[in-house]
């Protein structure tokens, strides 16, 4: 009885410790990436962000000519992002950074502003970490599960440009009206009222593509869409 106490105890204080440990761990290893490091190219755009970037698996096909890295964290908040995104490298550059966070925050209670402020340092501290490398910060994405915070999320939209103006490397983009349908969420869009399903994503992608090919040198955009993959 007295082993089996003992042993109850370690195993208790092991999972208590890993219990508080996790969070640091997990805040101080690397955003994930659906690309090997080994395989990267100079024509490389980095989606980062929350879920609606996790599950954006037709990235690919959504960006032509690009090779696209899908480094989102599901249900994160942007403390979350922060802390893994400004620990990540690589040895190539990519030719853009994409990123969307901040819903899961105002769905948590924040505020618009509060988020738009939090996001516009995060971008701003990683457009000092890549300095050669453009940032497109994508406006929040309307959803029927969502459709209650709405009116934080425009109010997001509205403070962003304000917290980064004066910086040329980071581009607002102003999407999402592609998937309303008479002023609301269209239903048919989405897979579970909150993120997107393959036809979504699709509509999605445009506005932020424009964005990419009016922002960016055009050398650099024909080279890479112009690109040869392998069969």
């Amino acid at each position: 009885m007295l082993k089996f106490l003992i042993g109850l105890g370690v195993f208790v204080a092991v999972l208590t410790g890993w219990t508080y440990l996790r969070p640091w761990v997990i805040n101080h290893i690397p955003l994930p990436d659906s690309v090997a490091a080994s395989d990267a190219s100079r024509c490389g755009l980095w989606f980062i962000g929350s879920s609606s970037i996790e599950k954006w698996r037709t990235l690919d096909r959504d960006f032509p000519g690009w090779q696209t890295h899908r480094r989102g964290i599901d249900g994160a908040l942007i403390g979350q992002i922060a802390a893994r995104a400004l620990r990540t490298d690589s040895a190539v550059a990519p030719a853009a950074l994409i990123f969307y966070a901040g819903e899961n925050d105002i769905a948590s209670g924040a505020s618009g502003i509060d988020t738009a402020r939090k996001v516009a340092q995060l971008v701003d501290a990683m457009s000092r970490k890549w300095p050669s490398v453009p940032i497109f910060v994508i406006s929040m994405k309307p959803s029927p599960g969502r459709w209650p915070q709405r009116g934080e999320q425009l109010r997001y939209d509205a403070a962003f440009p304000q917290f980064i103006r004066g910086n040329q490397k980071i581009t607002f983009i102003t999407a999402g009206k592609v998937l309303l349908r008479h002023g609301l969420p269209d239903n048919s869009l989405y897979v579970d009222n909150i993120h997107l399903n393959a036809a979504g994503y699709a509509l999605w992608s445009i506005n932020i593509r424009q964005a990419i090919d009016r922002s960016m040198a055009s050398s650099v955009v024909a080279s890479c869409r112009n690109r040869v993959h392998p069969s």
